[in-house]
């Protein structure tokens, strides 16, 4: 079926900007503003609505005072009206106008972060376990308070798990003011509140789904991607990303196999019923890239990523997809994003 039938409209949002960005890692609705993360520049691009440039933050690699090793996560602090980038055992805060204004050491290390009510949230994923610094949290989640004090600390991080190292670049959905959190290799999508954890849906893959006790059984496999080989061979699937909700429906996709793309799951509030698998035909964007949706505007939207400088090499073979959406989107390029993203925003049915 087609990609675009789970939306009720489509939309593309050209990022009118001069300024090159390289990659969406992850995209922010906040305070009427969409704030792109850019790995490979590595940036923060900040744009109003409807696409059009405010600014872009240089972030600074190296090991001065203001520089960050494997930039890895970034969140927006309102209160203080500042943006917090995650390196290697370091934060450096950047006011919002791209000056460098604090920087604090870190004595762990998280793959993530984010902010919740005054306090920060730090994701570590199963690897950290052999950590010696972290030895003495094992878990996945760490609150720690502005003093710097553990509020809470929350799902122990199994030894068993410590070579599942498959990282997605969102851990922590926003929907309706709530705050999600999901990790590998859990099947559940949990909400965050009052510093503690509840389980809001669990994914039920059925006969695919992991057994109790199954990693204990294979932990013998010295190499994570021997490992996960032997998940998807046994016929189970795993490794969760991409989790979005929104009013209407919750989507998200998993792998069935390293060797294939990721497949789609859409399941529907209304019907209560799940649209699922690689039978997706993605005529968003002619198939040329797969689109991914990874994040959730105004509690209505999926919001994806198109590539215009792909599509346009092959133009005639997309103007020959029947009813294709991406009709108006070459019809309406120029060349002033022609080497840029373009989001992509599809209203959930």
């Amino acid at each position: 079926m087609p990609l675009s039938s789970i939306c009720s409209e489509l939309n593309y949002l050209p990022l009118t900007t001069d300024q090159l960005v390289g990659s969406v890692d992850h995209v922010t609705f906040d305070k009427n503003e969409l704030v792109i993360f850019d790995k490979s520049s590595p940036a923060i691009h900040r744009f109003d609505d409807d696409g059009n440039h405010i600014n872009s933050i240089p972030i600074l690699e190296g090991n001065g005072p203001d520089e960050l090793q494997y930039i890895s996560d970034y969140t927006i602090k309102r209160n203080e009206e500042v943006i917090e980038v995650l390196g290697y055992q370091k934060i450096v805060s950047y006011a919002m106008s791209g000056q460098p204004t604090d920087a604090s050491v870190l004595s762990v290390l998280p793959q993530q972060m984010m902010e919740l009510e005054g306090n920060s949230v730090f994701y570590f994923g199963n690897s950290v376990y052999s950590n010696s610094e972290v030895k003495d949290y094992e878990h996945k989640l760490l609150i720690i308070s502005e003093e710097g004090e553990i509020q809470n600390a929350l799902i122990p991080i199994k030894e068993v798990n410590s070579k599942i190292r498959y990282q997605v670049d969102d851990s922590f959905p926003v929907y309706n003011g709530k705050q999600l959190f999901f990790t590998n290799p859990e099947q559940f999508i949990y909400e965050i509140t009052d510093n503690n954890l509840s389980k809001r849906y669990h994914i039920n893959f059925g006969e695919s789904a992991i057994p109790e006790g199954y990693f204990a059984e294979i932990s013998s496999l010295d190499n994570v991607n021997i490992l996960m080989d032997q998940v998807f061979s046994d016929g189970y699937v795993s490794l969760l990303h991409n989790v979005i909700e929104t009013q209407n429906a919750v989507y998200f996709q998993f792998h069935t196999s390293f060797a294939e793309r990721s497949s789609v799951a859409f399941y529907s509030k209304e019907s209560e019923e799940t649209i699922t698998g690689k039978g997706f035909e993605n005529d968003i964007d002619g198939g040329i890239a797969p689109t991914s949706f990874t994040a959730n505007y105004d509690d209505e939207w999926l919001v994806g990523t198109v590539f215009p400088s792909d599509i346009l090499n092959d133009e005639d073979q997309i103007r020959d997809v029947p009813e294709s959406n991406l009709h108006e989107l070459i019809t309406n390029t120029t060349n002033s994003f022609d080497s840029n993203p373009v989001l992509v925003k599809c209203r959930s049915l």
